[in-house]
């Protein structure tokens, strides 16, 4: 008999790169094919450490990442999962990634006060709201535009 899906991944998964997401592909038949993810084009594809993990159990797993980790050759794609034995091959629906990076973006809105911290003083310093500043080893300047 060949291979019929038991679980066939959904057709659009949508995550974020805080969460990750698990697409589960399942099929049986007689010989017990095996299961293979692909790409769009046909290429099957493997583990990328941290990014992608291709399971045992026929599962696509994309553990959460942080955004400078986003890749477009693993996260831009579409995928489709590829049940295959002697019996026969069956492909799933094309799976379409949805993905949220989340980036930290910090804008003040109003004065800020730090703390200038020197040797017997504590006193506040109070920073330009629409400029830039960049705070380094303890000294704060004002960044030109």
């Amino acid at each position: 008999m060949g291979p019929v899906f038991v679980k066939e991944p959904p057709n659009r998964v949508d995550f974020s790169n805080g969460t990750g997401a698990v697409v589960e592909c399942q099929a049986r038949g007689n010989p017990q094919p095996d299961i293979i993810w692909v790409r769009a084009d046909g290429t099957a594809v493997g583990d990328v450490p941290g990014l992608r993990q291709v399971l045992p159990n026929g599962n696509l797993v994309f553990p959460p990442f942080r955004a400078e980790n986003y890749r477009q050759e693993v996260h831009a794609q579409v995928y489709s999962c590829l049940a295959r034995s002697p019996a026969g091959s069956v492909y799933s629906r094309d799976v379409n990634l949805w993905i949220i990076v989340a980036r930290l973006f910090v804008r003040f809105v109003s004065a800020i006060f730090i703390w200038n911290l020197s040797s017997e003083e504590l006193s506040p310093m109070k920073l330009e709201s629409d400029k830039r500043h960049r705070c380094q080893s303890g000294n704060i300047k004002k960044l030109d535009d």
